[in-house]
């Protein structure tokens, strides 16, 4: 019986099983009715929400766009309803075979006596050029064209990244965000910032579709210090593989996966696992490159065209003449192949590049394949030294990725709304005269035009969270100024922005970890940044000894309140700078792992306001905490900074700093911080966590240790 012996239980835990053993005090194996007590029980590794949160996510985006398109529907209805009432029934129906449909009939748009769907895509092959012909005025005086044009915009309105301004020519500009790449590259690499040359020059080097072409323009263009890490920005700018452990010169990040901007998976797969990596500062930089890249696929798409369907057509018009020299290339390099090539579904056949195939009349999809394996495929049936002009000039597209270039792509999802919206604009100015009801207002004193314009504008943020819910639901947070239907047009009237924000923010922030009834603070807050740095600070050690309290003050004051980011090596030059040590003489730095990663960047950010006795202590730390609520709550921040502050800040200072990104929550409250208290048995000072960080070479741990009364003060927590 074990009750008899002294043994051991030994557990080794793994994500996907549990090994066990029982010994006796000599490591010997016992028994149990015969038997060995050892083991080990498999399962499945745990898996996270992250695909249950995507497919939720694809869920309500498509519940969003059917409601908009309700709504657009309804502003067209009696208008529409009164040239052909079962128009919207035959578009609702479109996806469906004939046999399937409501009214069984062959037409999806149009079944007019003399207007039907194979005459409109006569004049019309793709919707772009129904847009075209309506922005000219150029279009059929028919409200159906009208809706069909709108409702392709507003199904399909582009990203809201560059929300901050409608304006069209702004978002067509990088100059903005090379500037950012500048700066935030001096607080990545310790005030060394890369530099870039002429902007226009720069444009032109970001328009080209060759990665080799693309690098040999830029590298020029692009100065920094360190040539190793100048090339792995010019690969950034062209979207090839970067590595973040040489990114950043931190092996930590070692096993992360490579950056690379040309693979569609990078914002769903790769840029979540470098979120939960990289510093802040660091994942902002990435972003950074990938908007840059990002703008230079949207010029490209654009190619100089003012509107996206001019862009579009021009790329229509070189698919349709790229095919017909395809068509006759390989009916001249590889006949046999012809027909298993354009009309059949092979993974890397051209029904798989454009992701469809007619067969006996009816549309079929089929997997797509990328286009890399297509022009593989289109090289191998051309053959290496092909000398007639079609397979010359193909082959010459491909090395310039421009052959055959598809309308619809994972590509358009760099374009922005703000593109779609400048065109819709244009179209609906056209529009409204000869279509009355476009200006007509209704009790809302919206007109219709106005009331498109919210739809394609319309973007309940985030922070506000369900609007469908009720008071009593839990999972609902918005703060309803007013009951009644929400619309695009009115949910600002009907929802307490600024309220709904700050509730979001306030149920996702997590309590104290030792006062469990205390918020966090900010995790840039001005005391947390200063707990960060100094408990970093007191488990350094040189040769094996820590700094005394006199040099780790010195440290902090020369170092950590002049610089955002400092490195073992500026550490031990400013040690030899303070005669310390000797030159020559070792120094072994230890106690931490690699370059300090706490900073006081937030007070580096503020220094100038509370030098000049604009804002105290108390008013930044109530700044940072709004930044932090609302990192993405567009205005609300720079709202609450100007209704507070607008007295004494300029309205160009309020703008500055509403500009500083801050994001994330510590761990600990500021009771915690500077209200717990403990006594000086020899002088009988009282003096909080704070003081004691700054005042003694112990870290919290220590602080906490039974040498101290700290932890008797702690309400219902563990003791260290």
């Amino acid at each position: 019986m074990l009750s008899d012996v002294d043994y051991y239980i030994g557990l080794d835990c793994g994500t996907e099983s549990v090994g066990f053993a029982v010994t006796d005090t000599s490591y010997n194996v016992l028994k149990f009715r015969g038997k060995s007590m050892w083991g080990s029980h498999l399962f499945d590794e745990a898996s996270t929400a992250a695909e249950r949160r995507m497919h939720r996510a694809a869920r309500r985006r498509y519940e969003r766009k059917k409601e908009r398109i309700r709504i657009l529907q309804g502003l067209f209805a009696d208008e529409i309803a009164a040239v052909d009432s079962l128009f919207f029934q035959r578009l609702n129906d479109s996806h469906y075979f004939p046999e399937d449909k409501s009214v069984a009939q062959s037409n999806s748009l149009f079944n007019d006596p003399d207007f039907k769907d194979r005459d409109f895509f006569k004049l019309y092959p793709t919707v772009f050029h129904l847009r075209d012909a309506l922005r000219r005025g150029d279009a059929r005086h028919d409200p159906r064209l009208l809706y069909l044009a709108i409702h392709h915009i507003i199904k399909n309105r582009g990203h809201f990244l560059f929300a901050v301004s409608d304006d069209l020519k702004a978002v067509m500009d990088p100059s903005p965000l090379l500037d950012e790449i500048t700066s935030t590259s001096e607080i990545v690499y310790d005030g060394e910032g890369i530099e870039f040359g002429d902007y226009e020059n720069i444009k032109d080097a970001l328009l080209e579709k060759r990665i080799s072409a693309k690098t040999e323009k830029l590298k020029d263009l692009v100065c920094f210090h360190e040539p190793k890490k100048k090339a792995l920005f010019l690969k950034l700018f062209a979207g090839s593989k970067v590595k973040a452990e040489q990114l950043f010169d931190n092996e930590e990040y070692k096993e992360l996966p490579e950056i690379e901007f040309r693979k569609p998976s990078f914002e769903d797969e790769t840029l979540s696992v470098l979120e939960d990596s990289l510093s802040d500062d660091e994942l902002h930089f990435i972003v950074l490159f990938k908007s840059v890249y990002d703008w230079g696929l949207l010029a490209g798409i654009m190619a100089g065209y003012s509107y996206i369907s001019e862009a579009k057509i021009s790329q229509y018009e070189k698919n349709r003449e790229d095919l017909a020299k395809l068509r006759r290339a390989v009916r001249l390099h590889a006949p046999k192949a012809y027909e298993e090539f354009f009309h059949s579904d092979g993974k890397d056949s051209f029904s798989a590049y454009v992701g469809a195939i007619h067969n006996d009349g009816k549309k079929k999809s089929v997997r797509r394949c990328s286009t890399d394996d297509f022009y593989s495929r289109v090289k191998k049936l051309i053959g290496d030294n092909p000398e007639d002009e079609d397979s010359i000039n193909i082959l010459n597209s491909i090395q310039d990725s421009s052959f055959m270039p598809l309308l619809i792509s994972f590509r358009n999802s760099v374009i922005p709304y703000q593109v779609h919206k400048a065109e819709m604009d244009e179209i609906l100015r056209v529009a409204a005269k000869d279509y009355p009801f476009l200006n007509e207002k209704d009790e809302t004193g919206l007109t219709v035009i106005q009331k498109i314009d919210c739809l394609i504008t319309y973007r309940i943020p985030y922070y506000v969270g369900p609007l469908g819910r009720n008071d009593k639901s839990i999972s609902g947070w918005a703060i309803r100024k007013k009951d009644g239907k929400i619309l695009p047009w009115n949910w600002q009237e009907m929802i307490d922005e600024d309220a709904s924000a700050e509730g979001f923010i306030r149920r996702m922030t997590n309590k104290c970890t030792y006062l469990h009834n205390e918020d966090v603070l900010p995790k840039c807050s001005l005391l947390y940044s200063r707990f960060l740095v100094l408990n970093e600070l007191n488990n350094v050690t040189i040769n094996g000894t820590r700094l005394s309290v006199e040099q780790k003050q010195s440290v902090y004051d020369s170092l950590f309140k002049k610089r955002k980011k400092i490195t073992i090596k500026q550490l031990k030059q400013f040690m030899l700078s303070e005669g310390w040590f000797g030159k020559g003489e070792e120094m072994v730095i230890g106690g931490i792992d690699g370059d300090f990663k706490s900073s006081l960047s937030s007070y580096l950010d503020f220094k100038p306001y509370i030098e000049a006795k604009k804002l105290k202590i108390s008013d930044v730390e109530e700044i940072i905490k709004w930044l932090t609520l609302f990192s993405d709550g567009g205005d609300i921040a720079r709202r609450k900074i100007t209704a507070a502050y607008g007295d004494v800040l300029t309205s160009q200072e309020i703008k500055n700093i509403s500009k500083l990104k801050y994001a994330g929550w510590g761990r600990l409250s500021e009771k915690f911080l500077t209200s717990l208290y403990t006594e000086n048995k020899n002088t009988g000072e009282i003096k909080s966590i704070i003081t004691m960080l700054w005042e003694s070479q112990k870290n919290l741990m220590e602080l906490l240790s039974s040498d101290y009364d700290f932890a008797e003060q702690l309400d219902g927590a563990e003791r260290i």
